[in-house]
């Protein structure tokens, strides 16, 4: 998360982006929500494109186990008759 450091007269906002230089205490402070705001939008979206995968894995293993199941029964089914 960004944070608002104040060194003399000037604010200094750090964050994993880069540390930006500001004489103005409330656009450093509104700097520093706005990127935090984006580094929590840019974890979530992470985390729900890892989830989506392991989501999108698993239906594909469903799909895998249905057809196989489908497969035996229907020659299950040719056996019988």
């Amino acid at each position: 998360m960004s944070e608002v450091i104040e060194r003399n007269k000037m604010y200094l906002v750090k964050s994993e982006y880069g540390s930006y230089s500001f004489n103005n205490r409330k656009t450093a402070e509104e700097l520093s929500r706005h990127l935090t705001n984006y580094e929590t939008i840019s974890r979530q979206h992470r985390q729900t494109e890892e989830t989506l995968d392991k989501v999108q894995k698993q239906v594909i293993s469903l799909q895998m186990t249905c057809s196989i199941l489908s497969d035996e029964l229907r020659k299950l089914h040719e056996e019988i008759l």
